[in-house]
């Protein structure tokens, strides 16, 4: 697989149903990742070991129920010694059980397109309903590559010294095939020799993925064939560059009269703050250099995110000229990125979003002076927590993300939250956030961790 694009430039079997081994140990990794870019763990906490997690069987460090671990050696020893202790370890600590955080693993994978995954524990080690497909690991591997750069270079990690005993990485291939550097092994007697592996070269990233090997040496000897000839492929495809989406030309006059008619823009917004998606590309920059909002610097922070809108870049997408469906989208993806504000507004639609879609009717701006939004006191009732999954340019997209959203969720939390399609209207149309209330704050931390980019929302005092 191009890391890049997704393209597959080779496949055999990559949908067969397989036991992905410590392969496993990669997706819990991802949700430590998680955990530690929403700042609910860090890598100076300590992992105590229970009694379930000191007594998995090897490969494991041996640490001793009672004793603990800081996340960021435990990382390493799931890197380098694929520590089955460690992984149980892990998951108690990030998800309560090992039994839960399976559950966490599954809903996580399914977010990231992983169809054909379950998992059942946090090691790998041999469960029958454990299942994956060399598809679904190399869409895993790529996400990480893709979201995490600054955790991916863990699975370079050669060699860990703990406790004063060095622990080699068991990809020994990493060692020898040029550009090589990252990625994970796994073996259980129902899977074979398995390895995910990540190489690059003259700027074009692969990832490489092999089930069932019989020895660790014909595993390593297949995948370098692979990633051989997939650079070999890869050197022949092209990638097209992506323009700049057009500015159409300026009608005459059209400049003076967009001077004289340009809109200011109003917010109001409660002391939370506002969170920029980091994953949306579009504008970006512009959008990224304003700072998380303060109770002391709201206005100035609106005031900037404003600047940004109306920036020259925007302004000349914006009404100058004809009509261009490419133009639109561009933009429609640069508002959903200034969108996503921690927060509640007035004017907000509290119906509950119908499980199926029968109809969808076109939300048209309003015209003339602003609408200034904001919070509705009946939105959350008793203290409820909420969710928000992310921000979307129409109500369908965002109806249909919410569906698939309870589906994934636990059933006891998916039976009591409520779906909601919080529109925010600017000058230049209407996104809509895609949010799923009635949790406590425990039930919406825990909720979160099955999504990608999800914030919770705390009940307004």
């Amino acid at each position: 697989m191009d890391a890049e694009t997704g393209m597959i430039l080779s496949q055999r079997y990559a949908n067969k149903t397989l036991h992905p081994a410590s392969l496993t140990k990669v997706m819990t990794l991802l949700l430590a990742f998680d955990a530690l870019e929403r700042g609910d763990i860090r890598l100076r906490d300590r992992v105590r070991f229970s009694r379930h997690a000191a007594s998995m069987v090897p490969s494991k460090l041996g640490l001793p129920a009672g004793s603990s671990i800081r996340v960021e050696d435990a990382i390493y020893s799931l890197v380098t010694k694929s520590a089955n202790d460690v992984a149980v370890a892990l998951a108690e600590h990030l998800g309560g059980s090992e039994a839960r955080f399976a559950q966490y693993m599954t809903g996580r994978a399914k977010g990231i397109g992983m169809n054909s995954t379950r998992f059942m524990n946090a090691s790998g080690l041999h469960h029958k309903h454990q299942v994956t497909t060399a598809r679904d690991m190399a869409k895993m591997a790529r996400y990480i590559i893709r979201r995490y750069p600054k955790y991916y270079r863990y699975f370079s990690t050669r060699n860990f010294t703990y406790r004063g005993k060095t622990y080699r990485n068991h990809n020994r291939l990493m060692s020898s095939y040029a550009g090589m550097d990252g990625f994970k092994t796994g073996y259980i007697n129902a899977s074979g020799f398995n390895l995910i592996a990540s190489a690059k070269r003259k700027g074009r990233r692969l990832v490489g993925v092999v089930f069932g090997g019989r020895t660790s040496k014909s595993r390593n000897a297949h995948m370098a064939t692979i990633l051989d000839a997939g650079f070999k492929k890869a050197s022949r495809i092209r990638i097209a560059r992506v323009d700049k989406a057009p500015i159409p030309k300026s009608k005459p006059g059209a400049s003076s009269a967009l001077a004289s008619a340009a809109p200011s823009h109003t917010f109001v917004q409660n002391p939370q703050g506002f969170t920029s998606l980091a994953s949306l590309e579009t504008n970006r920059k512009a959008i990224a250099n304003i700072p998380m909002a303060s109770e002391n610097n709201i206005i100035p922070n609106y005031t900037a995110l404003t600047a940004a809108l109306n920036s020259a870049e925007f302004q000349k997408r914006i009404g100058v000229g004809d009509f261009d469906p490419a133009v639109t989208k561009r933009l429609e993806t640069g508002l959903i990125a200034a969108s996503v504000h921690r927060g509640d507004y007035k004017q907000e639609s509290t119906e509950p979003v119908p499980d199926l879609i029968n109809s969808v009717s076109r939300i048209e701006p309003q015209a003339g002076t602003p609408t200034k939004v904001a919070y509705n006191p009946n939105h959350f009732k008793n203290g409820e927590w909420a969710i928000q999954i992310g921000a979307y340019g129409s109500r369908l997209a965002t109806d249909q993300k919410l569906y698939k959203a309870k589906s994934i969720l636990p059933k006891n939390i998916a039976a009591q939250v409520k779906s909601l399609a919080v529109p925010l209207r600017t000058a230049e149309g209407v996104v809509f956030r895609a949010r799923l209330s009635g949790m406590d704050q425990a039930q919406a931390k825990q909720a979160c961790k099955y999504f990608n980019n999800c914030m919770t929302i705390a009940p307004v005092q």
